[in-house]
């Protein structure tokens, strides 16, 4: 189940609250939902909104987006900072998708937990569009360390 509505504040903003010492660079976050339906017990999203990760899809029109987007030149554009990109689809997703592809200085930054992509997103709009998989993987399968793509500063 997902929460439908408008949002209130800004779309896009910058992310620069990362603390010294951790290899983050400054992004564009691109808040077209919140939360997110796997309840990993690990997960930050249990510190913030209250306890509530239930996906929240935010479904206000397209032009309001755009004309924020409109007013930064280049960057990378992150929608999976308080939300699993491709749990639940945006809305305002396919609009985002066809408006990075045809964008030469600015790239979306999918992340998700999804296994797969579907047939709902298309694997022509690399590199407008970056997909950023994490796995979850429980003790004893391998995997110590995890594999960090880091795009470029904005």
């Amino acid at each position: 189940m997902a929460i439908r509505r408008d949002r209130k504040s800004k779309f896009v903003r910058l992310f620069d609250k990362t603390p010294p010492g951790v290899l983050c660079p400054h992004f564009y976050e691109l808040v077209l939902s919140n939360g997110c339906p796997y309840n990993c017990s690990y997960c930050y999203l249990k510190l913030t909104f209250r306890g509530n990760t239930e996906p929240t899809l935010f479904q206000n029109g397209w032009e309001k987006v755009k004309a924020e987007l409109d007013g930064i030149s280049h960057g990378v554009f992150s929608t999976g900072e308080l939300a699993d990109s491709l749990a639940v689809i945006p809305p305002l997703l396919p609009k985002a998708l066809d408006y990075f592809t045809a964008q030469n200085n600015k790239s979306l930054l999918m992340v998700t937990k999804v296994p797969t992509l579907n047939s709902f997103v298309p694997t022509d709009r690399v590199p407008a569009c970056w997909y950023h998989f994490q796995l979850t993987l429980s003790p004893g399968q391998g995997c110590t360390r995890p594999v960090l793509l880091i795009p470029r500063s904005v």
